[in-house]
């Protein structure tokens, strides 16, 4: 493996992580930096419906109204597999989202986890997810406090 290609794995596992800590963090000038101005978007497997394709701006609304309604929430992206392609790119990764918010509906937490599937595309400001699946594969606690899926 060439020490670019090495550079470009570490540099797609530092975008995933950041995704998921920006959301976190709720600094959403920061999540734009990462998307890609369209993105490839697919929550069915924890909403249903189809996937679709979202402008940067809209996924970050979403995720602003989404994490709103929460007290917190934390995403722990693990084990990133990346495969680069000249400039375009697919990873892999395990993720982990607790999600907490006081409730009278019983216990504060709601936990997702399953894998998240990129697409990244190399950009003059590095590379950037313009592709975002999230497999469910299990999830415990509270789905009360779910809130409404990130899609208006």
């Amino acid at each position: 493996m060439s020490n670019s290609q090495v550079v470009d794995r570490l540099l797609i596992t530092e975008t995933v992580t950041r995704m998921g800590r920006h959301i976190d963090r709720a600094d959403w000038p920061a999540l734009a930096e990462v998307l890609a101005p369209e993105i490839a978007l697919d929550y069915s497997s924890l909403y249903g419906g189809a996937p679709h394709r979202v402008s940067r701006d809209e996924l970050v609304g979403r995720m602003t109204r989404f994490v709103a309604a929460l007290d917190m929430v934390q995403h722990l992206i693990l084990g990133v597999l990346a495969t680069v392609d000249g400039d375009k790119a697919i990873a892999a990764a395990n993720v982990v989202a607790v999600h907490r918010k006081a409730t009278h509906l019983g216990n504060p937490l709601w936990t997702v986890a399953g894998t998240y599937d990129f697409g990244l595309v190399r950009t003059g400001d590095g590379w950037q997810i313009d592709a975002l699946r999230l497999t469910v594969l299990w999830a415990d606690g509270n789905q009360h406090l779910r809130p409404a899926p990130p899609s208006s």
